[in-house]
């Protein structure tokens, strides 16, 4: 009869010398109590996979374990489950533990077994002895013997199941062995005889059979002429199916606690444990540490054991021969190892230059020495440290290297060629990996190392790989890693190609040759394109499925990014969109100085001046270069043109100069778009060596002065300039002398008053020095001595005179003035009582903070007496400076409300001041607030004054002017500190408007015009944010820009016909800050917004934005207060005249 059986749950356990010949002595060979983790039995002890059948369907262990009283009182472990639930088909599972077959004696086997659940089809078996066959006893092996069957099928009712056994065949012959409740426990003891002869083996079944070594009659005997274990392939386990064909399904049932032993009486030691001998048991058997491949020199690899005992009195070692094994540990206590699932030992091998062949031996008195087999195959390895050392061996000599450099990345990984970029300091390779074996898992931005290749040159080029003996190509050490490109122009690569081979470059300034339609693509035409830098031309393109691939490139670059790919042109492959860079078109200008512009030069004779070096990217258009300006024509360039494109070029100027004095011109760098336009003033000197510049001083009729202290004594003296290239100076030192004028003009005789002006009592000398450029100085000597008289009280601070050159930069803490409440001096600056006799002062204040003070209480002072104290800084240079920041703090102090204290900012006009020093002209710079009520008392104000529009002189000063009664009245103190111009490490936020007026109908979005906002020197982004009354009725275009800047729009709407305004504040961190403030009409008839105090009269009345009256009648001043106490908020102002004004105190 044919049966065809479809797949099965099969496990099968081995036991080593399981059958043993009768002259053996007897003894317990094998106990199974599932002391395994939870899950599928496949991996567990020595169960091994025994059918062909893969799928995931398993057979599990489960938290079920069994007891039986004098078998097994208490469980140890787990069960293993047999289930039809979610199974369809069968799998097979087999542990070997003998190498060689029994063919010979008496086996026993016994069993806890527990059904749950009678099979619904068919008569399954479940359990049975295992034998091999010419395939040996091995994973997936489907055709092991089954001698010793047991079944199962439904009882007389759904209580009850039935048990069948046979010797050798299906359910159909097999022996009833009677019904059993289901959810019991039962113990079944089976035995397999061998007897001489064929077809007479003996199989025989007992259940729940007595447990004090009684042997009763059993419930099957079967010795029937079927066929025996193969007398060649013998017998070696017990196996467990879980049976599946399309009319059986298998019960659901738990079976634990397996026992096999070559006696009866050897079954029944509660617990399966040995009876008398001590013994050692281990898993595996043996150990390949290279699992069948190789292990590379210098490689360590480790593996575990489970080491286990029974019945032991004393401790293991553990010795192995062979010093390239670490064993740890070397020593194991024997309660280790007779604990539950054991000890569990790790073995080392560090792989040498030789092959490992040796053994583990683990011995304990008393027991059996347990040997375990070591082996590996060795791979030797030489290692290189960096890719410029690998790169320098041979190709195809077979030889194994190892790349033990740490700063190895990953470039790119072309997963469609299987080829992986690598690249350190020293250089870079190409691994292909198109022949491993093994999974790739590198990436882009992977840091990695100890790769183990050899060299083996594909068509593409030089190129390593992977050996045949690996599964792993090296190790990474961390993912996401910048791969930083090495910067070059198309010239050095072309010069060094193989030094850039396989490298990640950046090739900046370069050009594509590319038609408006041509797209990227790695086929065809587009698949390499010409790019061209400023002296070299080479190809670019990209990889195989990039997010470039059909995009359309672009006519003009400003940097491309990729592997250099081959070592005999240069050839750059992108990685994707990020790696081109599309150029806008831009000019950059920068300046060299070859010669200083403050020597003189001789005239007639060309000097180089200065070098431009030009940047240029993605230009339609040349460039024109040409000189204007009234000196032009002294003034030349080696080039006037720069081409249309991409590049760097050097404009050399050559200053001739044709006359003497001072020269000036501007040279023009003209393209379009006509905003990339730039222009530069040149200023030079030049002198005539013939004829040099003189200054003399005629004193004739010039007597010592005399005077009282506090009055004057004035004479003239004249001097002469002959042949002047600039104006020159005059300058007194001494005391008790000042002069009309410290300036000199360039030529001709002019006269220059002396004034003689005592402060004490004495003698007094001065020296007058004329100087004028490259003429040699011309000194005076004067004298005056005092009258007897009274000494009024002593005028602080220094004279008022303009002096000194026009600095681009300046900043000073006044950290270094004089000693505190004494009149502050400090270099560049003047401190002057312009009306009365006190100045400004040095304060260190309670923080230790060092400032100027001004103040006009004063104790002693009998009456209230007029002053004005100014505070001027040194010469500013507007028209030079790089950038044009004006930055101070103000403090003030004591201040209160109606006072008479008055502190402004001021500029002066240097120019002005150096022609008409008596008569100059001292303009306050509106809008800033400066502090004037209570609430702002000690609170310092910081100022970052953005004068780049701005219409100041060339030179300038400034001015702190503070203007008050001496007295005991005057309590206000005003500080200054921190100031500074044209400082450009400064962060700071320009803004294209400071004020946004907008004009709006009711119900309707309007959206502003562009601001446009410039950060400098931020590190962070610029947040955006609306404040102020109406900041509801805005909404921002975005509330963040980048540090450099952007552009920015708002929206208004509203439903109310009247003002609104608010402000946007712009913040980058903690070190920068703007305020725009924005004011939005719906209705009209009143003037534009204003910052600036304006004379409105005595009859002035200040409204809110709901038309509440807050102040009627009062003066300008009264009402600029009233305003500033509230900075930011907008307000109607009524004037005498009755005019309407809207005004935000800043």
């Amino acid at each position: 009869m044919n049966i065809n059986l479809k797949p099965y749950m099969l496990l099968c356990l081995g036991f080593g010398g399981l059958f043993t010949p009768p002259d053996i002595q007897a003894e317990l060979l094998k106990t199974e109590n599932f002391e395994y983790e939870a899950g599928s039995i496949y991996g567990k002890g020595d169960w091994l996979h025994a059918t062909a059948n893969t799928t995931t369907e398993t057979i599990d262990l489960v938290n079920k374990p069994l007891t039986y009283p004098g078998y097994q009182d208490e469980a140890t472990g787990l069960a293993v489950q047999i289930t039809p639930e979610d199974r369809t088909q069968a799998q097979g599972f087999a542990l070997k533990a003998t190498e060689t077959s029994v063919v010979s004696g008496t086996v026993y086997a016994s069993f806890l077994f527990k059904v749950e659940a009678a099979p619904e089809k068919g008569t399954p078996f479940f359990i049975s002895f295992a034998g091999a066959n010419k395939n040996g006893y091995v994973e997936y092996n489907t055709n092991l013997s089954q001698h010793g069957r047991i079944f199962l099928k439904k009882g007389s009712d759904d209580s009850k199941f039935k048990i069948m056994a046979s010797k050798n065949s299906a359910a159909t012959t097999s022996v009833d062995a009677g019904e059993y409740e289901i959810g019991q426990t039962y113990l079944a003891v089976m035995s397999y005889e061998f007897v001489d002869g064929t077809k007479n083996d003996a199989f025989k079944l007992w259940i729940d059979p007595p447990t004090d070594g009684t042997i009763p009659a059993p419930v099957v005997s079967q010795a029937k002429e079927t066929a025996d274990v193969s007398a060649t392939y013998g017998m070696q386990g017990i196996r467990i199916y879980q049976h599946f064909t399309t009319s059986i399904n298998p019960p659901q049932a738990v079976i634990d606690a397996i026992r096999v032993s070559t006696d009866w009486a050897s079954l029944f030691n509660n617990g399966g444990g040995n009876i008398n001998a001590a013994t050692i048991t281990a898993s595996p058997t043996s150990i390949d540490f290279a699992d069948g491949m190789a292990i590379f020199q210098g490689r360590s690899v480790t593996k575990s054991i489970t080491v286990k005992g029974e019945n032991l009195t004393g401790p293991l070692t553990l010795t192995c021969a062979d010093p390239a094994v670490t064993v740890s540990p070397a020593t194991i206590s024997a309660e280790e190892a007779m604990a539950e699932g054991g000890k569990e030992v790790s073995l080392t091998f560090k792989a040498g230059a030789d092959i490992l062949d040796s053994s583990l031996t683990i011995s304990s008195e008393g027991a059996e020495d347990v040997n375990i087999a070591l082996s590996a195959y060795v791979m030797p390895v030489t290692d290189k440290i960096s890719f410029a050392a690998l790169n320098l061996v041979e190709n195809e000599t077979y030889e194994v290297y190892r790349y033990t450099g740490s700063m190895a990345k990953v470039s790119y990984v072309n997963e469609i060629t299987k080829d992986i970029y690598v690249q350190d300091m020293t250089g870079a390779i190409r691994i292909s990996y198109a022949e491993f074996a093994g999974e790739c898992d590198f990436k882009a931005g992977d840091k990695v190392k100890d790769l183990i290749l050899w060299r083996i040159d594909d068509a593409a080029g030089p190129c390593f790989q992977p050996t045949y003996f690996q599964t792993e190509i090296g190790t990474v050490v961390s993912s996401g890693n910048e791969v930083p490109p090495v910067e070059a122009t198309i010239a050095e690569i072309n010069a060094s190609k193989e030094e850039y081979l396989y490298r990640l470059v950046t090739l900046t300034d370069v050009t594509l040759d590319a038609n408006d339609n041509t797209t990227w693509s790695t086929t065809g035409a587009a698949a390499s394109q010409t790019i061209n830098g400023t002296t070299s031309s080479g190809r670019v393109r990209t990889f195989h499925a990039t997010d470039l691939i059909g995009t359309q490139m672009p006519g003009f670059l400003s940097s491309v990014t990729g592997i250099s790919t081959s070592k005999g042109a240069v050839i750059i492959t992108t990685r994707g969109q990020a790696d081109v860079a599309t150029a806008a078109p831009e000019m950059e200008v920068s300046f060299e100085t070859l010669a200083d512009a403050s020597v003189y030069q001789e005239i007639n004779k060309p000097v180089e001046f200065g070098l431009f070096t030009v940047k240029a990217t993605a230009l339609s258009n040349p460039i024109t270069i040409w000189f204007g300006g009234k000196n032009a024509t002294m003034f030349s360039a080696d080039r006037e043109e720069i081409p249309a494109g991409t590049g760097i070029y050097q404009v050399k100027v050559t200053y001739t100069p044709t006359a003497t004095g001072s020269h000036e011109a501007r040279i023009n760098f003209e393209t379009t778009p006509a905003e990339l336009n730039y222009g530069a003033m040149l200023r030079a000197k030049a002198y005539d060596p013939a004829n040099p510049p003189t200054v003399s001083v005629d004193a004739a009729g010039l007597t010592d002065f005399v005077a009282a202290v506090g009055e004057t004594q004035e004479q003239t003296v004249k001097y002469t300039v002959a042949n002047g290239l600039d104006y020159g100076t005059v300058k007194v030192e001494g005391t008790g002398f000042i002069i009309s004028s410290g300036s000199m003009m360039k030529e001709g005789t002019y006269d220059l008053k002396i004034t003689f002006r005592p402060q004490q009592e004495g003698d007094h000398t001065a020296v007058i020095t004329f100087s004028t450029p490259m003429a040699e100085d011309a000194t005076l000597t004067v004298k005056g001595s005092t009258s007897a008289g009274p000494a009024p009280q002593e005028k602080e601070g220094d004279e008022l005179t303009f002096e000194g050159p026009a600095l681009t930069q300046y900043a000073t803490d006044f950290s270094t003035a004089t000693a505190d409440n004494k009149p502050i001096s400090l270099d560049g600056w003047k401190n002057v009582a312009y009306e009365g006799q006190r100045a400004w002062w040095s304060a260190t204040l309670e923080d230790g903070n060092k400032a100027a003070k001004v103040v006009a209480y004063d104790s002693q002072a009998t009456e209230n007496t007029e002053m004005i104290a100014m505070l001027l800084s040194p010469r500013l240079d507007f028209k030079n400076a790089q950038e044009r920041l004006l930055c101070f703090n103000v403090m003030g102090r004591m201040m209160t409300e109606g006072m008479n204290d008055y502190l402004m900012v001021a500029v002066i006009d240097a120019l002005e001041a150096d022609t008409n020093p008596e008569n100059v002209t001292v303009s306050g710079i509106d809008g800033l607030g400066l502090p004037c009520t209570p609430d702002e008392n000690d609170q310092w104000a910081r100022y970052v004054l953005d004068a780049d529009s701005w219409n100041l002189p060339d030179e300038f000063y400034i001015a702190f002017v503070f203007q008050s009664l001496r007295g005991k009245e005057s309590s206000a103190q005003y500080f200054i500190d921190d100031f500074s111009w044209g400082r450009t490490d400064m962060p700071f936020i320009r803004s294209s408007h400071q004020i946004l007026q907008m004009t709006a109908s009711t119900g309707n979005v309007t959206t502003s015009e562009a601001i446009s906002i410039e950060g400098h020197n931020l590190t962070e982004p610029i947040k955006l944010s609306l404040g102020g009354t109406h900041a509801a009725n805005f909404t921002l275009s975005t509330a963040e820009l980048p540090a450099e800047g952007g552009q920015f729009t708002l929206d208004f709407a509203s439903d109310e016909v009247q003002e609104h305004t608010a402000i946007v504040t712009l913040l980058s961190g903690s070190d920068a800050r703007a305020d725009i403030l924005v004011n939005a009409a719906t209705q009209s008839g009143i003037g534009e917004i204003s910052t600036e105090a304006t004379l409105w009269g005595d009859n002035v009345s200040v409204y809110d934005l709901e038309g509440h009256t807050l102040l009627t009648g009062a003066t300008t001043a009264n009402a600029l207060k009233l305003m500033k106490s509230n900075r930011g908020t907008l307000y109607i102002v009524r004037a005498s005249d009755g005019t309407a004004y809207k005004y935000i105190a800043k």
